[in-house]
């Protein structure tokens, strides 16, 4: 009997421990410091790329294979000073650990930011490539009826460029933005939501058209889902990015021409 009660008196204490314990409520993990990051690749003579940070785990988004002309959406990237390498895609060891790009960004908390690997990567070319990292100015209102806008023009060996835009690729064209240099990240602007398409000339001229490319329109809300960013949805933002054509025996050659590709950057 007194070892019987021994164990009761035991389990009693042990319990009392434990509902002290949920008295004290839920532990909860702190909240890093987040900005939010998305990789553009537009080096027009390599393969496809690894995106990596190398720095840590947790927050840290990579991006395996991504092909000329092609980018990510905005993921998590833990703020601070970050250090990301990029390499080229393969099975092979002896091809992946070529290192391509090794750099450390300094990210701000709730910022954007748009990371672009531009110029040319090949020995002896100019200019060469290096991470171009620009950090986007959104707006935090966009009226229903307006789409914003801004231009890049990330056309290596393109030059200066005019961007028009029409509702149609017939035209009429009117200006948008003129004189983007190569390099060069414009400001957002407001067009009225529609079709939009949009052509890139050589400055100063009209007739001598670069590249021209219609814009995703977007998905309006319904269904229980949220709406997708496009030219036809108001509040949305887009970002259109001049790029150039592939250079000849990479494995991105089958772009002969240069061209525009779209962002989202915010839905309604």
């Amino acid at each position: 009997m007194k070892t019987r009660r021994t164990f009761l008196l035991a389990a009693l204490a042990l319990g009392g421990v434990a509902c002290g314990e949920d008295d004290a409520g839920p532990i909860l993990a702190p909240t890093p410091p987040i900005a939010f990051v998305r990789y553009v690749h537009i080096v027009p003579d390599t393969s496809s790329m690894d995106w990596r940070p190398i720095d840590a785990i947790e927050n840290s988004p990579e991006a395996l294979n991504l092909q000329f002309r092609a980018n990510t959406p905005y993921r998590a990237m833990g703020a601070g000073a970050r250090r990301l390498r990029i390499f080229p895609t393969s099975t092979n060891i002896n091809v992946t650990s070529q290192i391509v790009v090794d750099t450390t960004i300094t990210f701000t908390p709730n910022t954007y930011y748009t990371l672009i690997h531009i110029g040319l990567a090949r020995p002896g070319q100019t200019p060469a490539d290096r991470i171009w990292v620009i950090e986007d100015a959104i707006p935090a209102s966009i009226a229903s009826g307006q789409v914003a806008l801004r231009v890049i023009n990330a056309a290596v060996g393109l030059g200066s460029v005019d961007v028009e835009s029409a509702t149609a690729a017939a035209g009429p064209f009117t200006s948008l933005a003129a004189g983007v240099a190569y390099g060069t990240a414009g400001t957002y602007r407001t067009v009225p939501t529609g079709a939009l398409v949009l052509r890139a000339n050589t400055a100063g001229t009209t007739t001598n058209i670069a590249a021209a490319a219609t814009a995703p329109a977007g998905v309006a809300a319904g269904g229980g889902l949220s709406a997708a960013g496009g030219s036809t949805i108001g509040g949305s933002a887009l970002t259109a990015i001049v790029v150039p054509r592939s250079v000849a025996g990479s494995a991105a050659a089958n772009f002969t021409a240069p061209g525009i590709i779209y962002l989202v950057d915010k839905a309604p």
